[in-house]
Order: structure tokens, then C-alpha cells, then sequence
């Protein structure tokens, strides 16, 4: 059991009745093993974790940044966490800016929240910029409320001043540690008359207010670990600093009491704090929310991951285009006990529908090579998704499509202006770079070349870790047309066979890109606009094998398109690239390489002439 620190607790029939309504609401059950999270207590038997069905009422969570860093990994697993259990229950999510630690704030770490939690589309429904019946929702702006229950605290007996310096306390500690003795607070200013203490604190002395611990061990419920309480000791602990601003846990406490919190998901470091909060709750009468803490985020040694190393911050993942639900879809799975049998590719909205209370417990090891196959998979999922306007997803836009319009617009400016700084990757080199397809590329209107970039990233293979820089730099040949130097340097590379079989018949390298090209300039435009020829592309290439006796090569008569097209036998699926590349600029094409392939014949038949 709690602590039951009786004075302040409401006793009332009515009051009664409400608390046992509300204990209803939220049954408890049987516990899970103790985690190696902690070396503190979990209960057994029939004193376990409570249930991870979502409640049949609507929850108030919350989401509460302390701005002295940024957004990290495991800051939008909680954001993500609680906002999703309170839209999958028609509730609330609130954003509360913690920043009563006035000494460590960043100057612009609430603003990088704010636009985090936008970019990531985990709107809140009360906070900063939002306002709501329980504001304001900075801890700096609720100063008043603090110090009104601190005041009750120390009317009824349950805190007192603390008169004690700072340097006071730090010569203890280091006596209590040179001896290998605990430096729990000693209490030394609990004995303080109430008389005495208000004429100090009267005169100016500086202090900061102490909750005056019992004896008794308090145990908490866990929605993950169960029944929960600490081995050791409670010290009387800080509420109301010398600052006179509130300590984490008191003001935690008295906000999500206000804020009609009713479920409060957080990390697995704060459950060791989570008895503090009982008592405090316990002290004013409170029910407390329900508690879920989540397994800590570590890497592959087991060290819990900081948002002070690249990798963590949400910044990092944006600068590499990483589409928010992808990111999301990752961090979402890092320790959600999600049904096996449904499927794990799931935007925000299927998160919502899906969401329970059921977490993992333990720490959880981030592999952050996984994100790319979520990239992937929702980069495909987002380019698939027909727009009736035709206009360009605005996420995606805003991740992928300018990067990308803005790498080739530079290089474009690049030829014109030498000299000029422009941010050019250094995978791309400019001097295979010829005219763009779309012709005065800087002259298209934006929209179009917006579309042009949307079509390759469907024909192509999703950008990777290696960033868009090399994306562009191995599609560059669907954004400018390929140069002669090429063709000729690659074709001896190509190795085509001397004779090949064209569909049963007989006949050399330039017969089949002949034979490529005769099939399509029998494709009408209506038929490539439609894409019906795309089918058709694989049996055209297949028409194209080694003849008789030679050995097999099932993928001859596609390496000679790619040839053609991009002056490589390697490259993206043949249909969808020449979709994008249109009629007119593959015929083009594959008439330069069947140039470019006399041309070569006609110089092996001078040398060997000579």
C-alpha cells in the first residue's frame, strides 16, 4: 500500500464515492518479473500490472519537454505514445513546457520543440500557441499555484523550510561519502519551530521547501512493470527551491492533478521517482494518474542513447530527408507490444486505430538502419497515393521533391556561373552532366520539374543512407541526357556478344538495338501515356538472347536497353524509366547509341584495315 498520509485526504461520503469511481475506472492485475531496469521492488501474485486494454473513457495525456535540449529519439517516442492513446479514446493531448530549471534552459530549445512536434504532425490540443481551460502551459507562468500548495504543505505539517546552504549540504554529502555512509538529507531543519521558521523566512533568509517523508514504503502501480517500490529510503525531498521555483516532481505532480492528466507515459528512468509523486498526490487527497514507463532506448553496448550525440536528435533525421511517418513508424515500434498478426507499416492515423496500452518492458537496443526500410516503405506508400489535383504531397515536397529540384536547379546554375557558391554534391560530377531532359530546365515552371522529380523517385530505387546527393548523382541520367564520350567508353565495358537471336532470327548488337528501336517507334503516344506498353517492355528485352550453344544470359537483351538509355547495363526497372524519360527522349536515345555503335564498328574496321 501507499503511504497514507491521512490529514490532507478528503474523508467525505461524496469524496469517497468519487475516488472509488475513478478505481473502478482503472482495475489492477497481475504482475510481471522485475526488471533489470531497477534494483528496487516489483510486487508478485495478484499485485501486478494493471491492464493494457485502452480505458472505455476518453484520456488526458501529455507530452512535457524540459527546453534545456532538443527533441531526441526517445522525447518522440513519448510524444508519440501519448498522443496516440489519447486520439485512439476521442481525448486529449496537452504540451507543457517544463522549464523550471532556469539555470540549464536553451535559448531555443521550446521553439525546436514546437516545430518538431509539427513537423512530426503530433498537434496538441492544449499548450503553447494553443491555450486551454488549464493554462497557461509553462511551469515559469504557474509559479502561484506552486507556491499555494507548497503553503498548505507547510500549514498542515507535511513539509517545512529548509534553511540549509547549498555549501552546508555539499560538505555533508562529501563527510557522509568519504565515511561510505548514505547522504540522505539528516532532517536537520525539520525540527524547526513553525514560529521560527516564518520569522526567518520573514526576515529575508534564503531557503527552499522540504516534503517531510514518513517511514512507511510506498509502492505505485505500473501499467508495464507492475507493482512498484523502492529499497531504499526516502530522504525528505526538495519541493520548492531557494530560486522559489518548484522542483520537477512537485510541479509534475500539481499540473497533471490541474491539468486533469489521467494517464502519464514517460521513461523507465522516472519510475524510480514515481513513489515522490505517490506521496505527494497521497499528501493533498489526490488520485493519481494511471503510469506507464517505457524501456529506455539504448544503442548496440547497452548505453542509454543521449540527445547530445548526432543520430538522436530529430534535426539529424531531417537533414537526411527522412519523411516524418517514417520516422514515426520507427520510434512507434521500439518498445509498443503491437499484435504480430497486423501489419507494421503504419502511418499515424493506423497507429491511432491500432493503439494500446500493452509496452515492452526492459531496454530496448535502437538499430537506426532499420529506419531506411520504413523510409522505403513509406516513401512508396506516399508516391502511390494518386493526388486528384495532381499536386505534390506537401510532406514529401517539402522532404524529398525541392532537396532534390534544388541540387539540379544549382547544377544548372553552375554551368552558367562558374563561379558562383552553390551547394552541389560531391558525388556529382559535373563534367558528365549534357543538356537536361526537360529542356531549359530553369525556364520550366516549378510545378512541372516538382512532377519531373516525383516521376523518378517512382521509377527509381528510394534515396538511402548515402543522402540524396548520391540519389541524383545515380539517376542522373533521367535529369540530363547522357554524353557521347560515354556511350564510347562503356560499350567495350558492355561485352556484348558478337551474334545474338532475335526472336529465333540471327543477327548482330546493332541489329538488336535496332530491333529496340523499331518496336518503339511502334508504340503510339497513346499507348505510353496510357502505360500499357510497360508489360511489354520485359518480353521485347527477353526477344533478345544468346544464340544457340552460347552461354546463358537471361538478362542480355535488358542490358542492351540500359546501355542505350543511360550509357550502363546497369539501372532501374526499363518500363518505369522510360515512362519517365517519354517517347520522344528513348527513341532519341536509342538512335545515339545505334550511332555511337557503327560509329565503333567503322573504327575497329579502319584499325583493322591498317
Amino acid at each position: 500500500m501507499r503511504g497514507m498520509l491521512l490529514p490532507l485526504r478528503p474523508t467525505c461520503l461524496p469524496c469517497m464515492r468519487a475516488r472509488l469511481r475513478v478505481t473502478l475506472l482503472f482495475p489492477r492485475c497481475q504482475s510481471f518479473a522485475a526488471s533489470s531496469l531497477t534494483s528496487s521492488r516489483l510486487g508478485k501474485g495478484g499485485t501486478g500490472r494493471s491492464s493494457t486494454k485502452l480505458p472505455g473513457t476518453s484520456c488526458r495525456t501529455r507530452f512535457a519537454p524540459s527546453p534545456t535540449g532538443y527533441m531526441h529519439l526517445g522525447s518522440l517516442r513519448t510524444a508519440l505514445y501519448n498522443f496516440i492513446i489519447a486520439k485512439a479514446t476521442g481525448g486529449q493531448f496537452i504540451l507543457r513546457v517544463e522549464d523550471t530549471d532556469q539555470s540549464r534552459l536553451v535559448p531555443d530549445a521550446e521553439e525546436r520543440v514546437i516545430r518538431d512536434l509539427k513537423w512530426a504532425g503530433l498537434d496538441w490540443d492544449e499548450g503553447p500557441g494553443m491555450g486551454g481551460e488549464f493554462g497557461p502551459y509553462r511551469q515559469s507562468e504557474r509559479l502561484p499555484l506552486y507556491h499555494e500548495h507548497a503553503d498548505k504543505l507547510l500549514r498542515a505539517g507535511k513539509a517545512y523550510r529548509c534553511f540549509c546552504t547549498p555549501e552546508e549540504l555539499d560538505v555533508y554529502k562529501k563527510t557522509r561519502h568519504d565515511q561510505s555512509l548514505p547522504d540522505h538529507y539528516p532532517g536537520t531543519c525539520s525540527h524547526i519551530s513553525s514560529g521560527e521558521s516564518e520569522e526567518r523566512a520573514s526576515k529575508g533568509d534564503a531557503y527552499a521547501v522540504r516534503f517531510k517523508v514518513d517511514g512507511q514504503t510506498v509502492a505505485t502501480q505500473d501499467i508495464i512493470y507492475g507493482r512498484y517500490s523502492k529499497k531504499e529510503p526516502e530522504e525528505d525531498f526538495i519541493i520548492i527551491k531557494r530560486d522559489r521555483f518548484p522542483t520537477y516532481h512537485f510541479a509534475n505532480v500539481i499540473d497533471d492533478y490541474f491539468m486533469k492528466i489521467t494517464h502519464v507515459i514517460r521513461g523507465a528512468e522516472w519510475l524510480i521517482s514515481t513513489p515522490k509523486h505517490v506521496r505527494l498526490y497521497d499528501a493533498f487527497g489526490w488520485m493519481p494518474p494511471q503510469f506507464a514507463h517505457l524501456g529506455l532506448l539504448v544503442n548496440a553496448e547497452r548505453q542509454k542513447l543521449s540527445k547530445r550525440f548526432a543520430g538522436t536528435t530529430l534535426s539529424y533525421y531531417q537533414e537526411k530527408n527522412i519523411l516524418p511517418a517514417a520516422l514515426l513508424n520507427f520510434v512507434l515500434l521500439q518498445g509498443w507490444g503491437q499484435n504480430q498478426s497486423k501489419p507494421n507499416i503504419l502511418n499515424l492515423e493506423e497507429m491511432i486505430a491500432n493503439a494500446s496500452l500493452k509496452y515492452s518492458k526492459g531496454d530496448i537496443i535502437v538499430d537506426v538502419r532499420k529506419l531506411w526500410f520504413f523510409q522505403d516503405k513509406h516513401l512508396r506508400r506516399a508516391l502511390e497515393t494518386p493526388s486528384p489535383t495532381l499536386a505534390v504531397d506537401p510532406i514529401l515536397k517539402e522532404t524529398l521533391v525541392v532537396p532534390i529540384r534544388n541540387i539540379i536547379d544549382s547544377v544548372e546554375r553552375k554551368k552558367t556561373s562558374p563561379s558562383a557558391a552553390l551547394a552541389i554534391p560531391a558525388e556529382l560530377d559535373l563534367l558528365s552532366i549534357q543538356k537536361p531532359v526537360l529542356e531549359n530546365w530553369l525556364s520550366v515552371d516549378e510545378h512541372v520539374r516538382d512532377q519531373h522529380v516525383l516521376a523518378v523517385l517512382r521509377a527509381t530505387k528510394t534515396p538511402d543512407t548515402k543522402g540524396i546527393g548520391a540519389w541524383v548523382a545515380n539517376n542522373r541520367y533521367l535529369f540530363w541526357r547522357v554524353p557521347a564520350n560515354l556511350y564510347r567508353h562503356s560499350l567495350a565495358e558492355a561485352a556484348f556478344p558478337a551474334e545474338v537471336s532475335l526472336a529465333g532470327t540471327r543477327g548482330g548488337p546493332f541489329d538488336a538495338m535496332r530491333y529496340v528501336l523499331d518496336w518503339v517507334k511502334g508504340v503510339t503516344e497513346e499507348a505510353w501515356m496510357d502505360e500499357t506498353f510497360v508489360k511489354l517492355v520485359p518480353t521485347i528485352a527477353q526477344n533478345i538472347s544468346v544464340v544457340e550453344g552460347a552461354e546463358e544470359d537471361k538478362y542480355l537483351g535488358f542490358r542492351f536497353i540500359r546501355w542505350a538509355l543511360f550509357g550502363s547495363v546497369q539501372g532501374p526497372a526499363l518500363g518505369k524509366v522510360m515512362l519517365v524519360l517519354g517517347r520522344h527522349e528513348t527513341i532519341e536515345r536509342l538512335e545515339k547509341a545505334i550511332r555511337m555503335m557503327a560509329a565503333d564498328a567503322e573504327a575497329m574496321e579502319l584499325e583493322r584495315a591498317d
